[in-house]
């Protein structure tokens, strides 16, 4: 068993050690090497090579998202994986060039997340939290004080809409 601090000090070793391994795909998916796809496998292996931690816990991204296979999936434009990459790499510096390899380049993407049987509230994440931090700066909104607005935004068709799975489709306790 080990301590709070060395736990946290592993997570915020491994999100470094996964940074390291976006930039390395990013590298990879522009110039494919043998090399380039070498760097990425082997921070993958590191990372799930590693124990521990506070937050997170045993990783597989050596025969996950990040293995061979998933890699080669992502360069021929896996909807579903390339969904499930950007998510995993939402806050990440090299997120925006990430998605500018994407089938998603052009879009605006958005996570909800309905919790487990109601025990968690439904959290929304991605590239509309920001925008929307953006348009109550622009318009100098007040965060503050228990005011509230309401923000209209055009309509959207819902036919424009893609939506992907982010989760097992057969999932009998969600």
């Amino acid at each position: 068993m080990s301590d709070a601090l060395t736990d946290i000090a592993t997570d915020q070793r491994k999100a470094s050690l996964f940074a390291e391994a976006l930039i390395r795909l990013v590298d990879y998916l522009k110039k494919p090497s043998i090399n380039n796809l070498a760097a990425v496998l082997a921070y993958a292996e590191q990372i799930d090579s590693m124990r521990g931690g506070y937050w997170s816990g045993k990783t597989s991204l050596s025969t996950g998202i990040l293995s061979e296979k998933s890699i080669e999936k992502l360069r021929n434009g896996d909807k579903e994986l390339w969904a499930k990459l950007l998510r995993f790499s939402f806050g990440y510096n090299v997120y925006d060039k990430l998605k500018a390899l994407s089938p998603f380049h052009n879009k605006i993407l958005v996570v909800v997340d309905y919790g487990w049987r109601g025990a968690r509230p439904t959290t929304i994440e991605g590239e509309a939290v920001g925008a929307l931090s953006k348009v109550i700066e622009d318009n100098g909104l007040p965060i503050n004080d228990c005011q509230k607005y309401m923000l209209a935004f055009p309509q959207l068709n819902s036919s424009d809409i893609e939506v992907l799975t982010l989760t097992p489709r057969k999932i009998k306790s969600c």
